[in-house]
C-alpha cells in the first residue's frame, strides 16, 4: 500500500526530475518494488507537501503536472510507472516491473498488456539477470523503493527491505555490464530511517550509498525529507549537470 506521505513526493518528484534530465527517448525503466498501478493511501498525519502538490493546478514542478494528468489523489495514488508514462507516453516506455503480490501482479499485467513493459512476478533479487538491458547509448532509470534499510541478517527473508548485501548484489550487477551509460541513472529510496536505538539505519544507508557510488565510479547526491526518522533518496549518475538539475527540482518540491 502506498504510504501517502511526503516520502511519496520525495520518490516520485525525484524520479520524474530524473526522467526529464535524461531527455532521451525511449526510456527503459526498471522498478524493483513496483506496487499496483494505483493504490489507496491511508490518511497520514505528516503529508504537507504531498497534499499541496496533489492540489495545485500548475505545469511545474513535474510531479504536480503528472499528478494532475493521472488524476492522482490519496484514494487513487499512481505508482512510478504510471507517473513516468504520463510524462513520456506509453509508446516510449520500455523495461521491467518487479512485484511479488499476486493481486498487484495481475493488475500490472492487465495495465501493460500489449506494451513493451514486462511485468516480472518475482523478487528483483532473483530476476535481475532476466531484465532488458539497454545499450550504453539508451536512456535507463533503474529505481528502487524498499521500505527501509536494515543491517544484514544470515536468516533474513527475501523481503521488502534493503540490506548491505543487496548493495553488494547491485555492485556486481552493474559492474558486470561494463561501461555505465551517460543516460543511465540509479535511484534508491528508503523510508523511516531510524537513527537508534541499536543500529543507526540512517547512517548505515548513507554509508552504503557512498560505497555504491564509489564502487561504480559514479557521482551521487542524497535528498531527504524528515519529521524525525528521515525519508531519504540517493541518485547516481555520471553527470554533475544532471544531478544539479534534479537538485533544483527537489528544492522546489521541498520548500513549500
Amino acid at each position: 500500500m502506498a504510504k501517502g506521505n511526503d516520502g511519496n513526493v520525495l520518490q516520485h518528484g525525484i524520479e520524474l526530475a530524473i526522467v526529464s534530465a535524461i531527455e532521451l527517448r525511449p526510456l527503459f525503466l526498471t522498478c524493483t518494488h513496483t506496487m499496483a498501478p494505483r493504490e489507496h493511501c491511508d490518511d497520514p498525519s505528516r503529508d504537507r507537501r504531498l497534499r499541496h502538490w496533489l492540489n495545485v493546478d500548475t505545469e511545474t514542478p513535474l510531479v504536480a503536472k503528472a499528478y494532475r494528468d493521472t488524476n492522482a489523489s490519496l484514494h487513487s495514488y499512481p505508482n512510478t510507472s504510471e507517473l513516468v508514462a504520463s510524462q513520456v507516453g506509453n509508446a516510449d516506455l520500455r523495461g521491467d516491473l518487479f512485484e511479488v503480490c499476486p493481486n498487484k501482479i495481475n493488475a500490472l499485467n492487465e495495465r501493460w498488456d500489449d506494451h513493451l513493459v514486462t511485468v516480472r512476478g518475482q523478487s528483483w533479487r532473483t530476476g535481475l539477470s532476466d531484465i532488458s538491458i539497454p545499450t550504453v547509448n539508451d536512456a535507463w532509470l533503474f529505481t528502487m523503493d524498499p521500505m527501509t534499510f536494515v543491517s544484514n541478517s544470515p536468516d533474513a527473508d527475501d523481503d521488502h527491505n534493503l540490506r548491505p548485501n543487496d548493495i553488494d548484489h547491485l555492485i556486481r550487477f552493474f559492474a558486470n555490464l561494463g561501461t555505465f551509460g551517460d543516460h543511465w541513472v540509479i535511484s534508491i529510496f528508503c523510508f523511516e530511517l531510524r537513527r537508534g536505538p541499536g543500529v543507526n539505519r540512517y547512517e548505515l544507508f548513507l554509508n552504503e550509498m557512498e560505497r555504491l557510488g564509489n564502487s561504480l565510479g559514479l557521482q551521487h547526491e542524497t535528498y531527504e525529507v524528515s519529521y524525525g526518522n528521515p525519508h531519504v533518496g540517493s541518485v547516481f549518475s555520471r553527470s554533475h549537470a544532471m544531478l544539479n538539475e534534479i537538485r533544483t527540482e527537489w528544492n522546489t518540491l521541498h520548500n513549500v
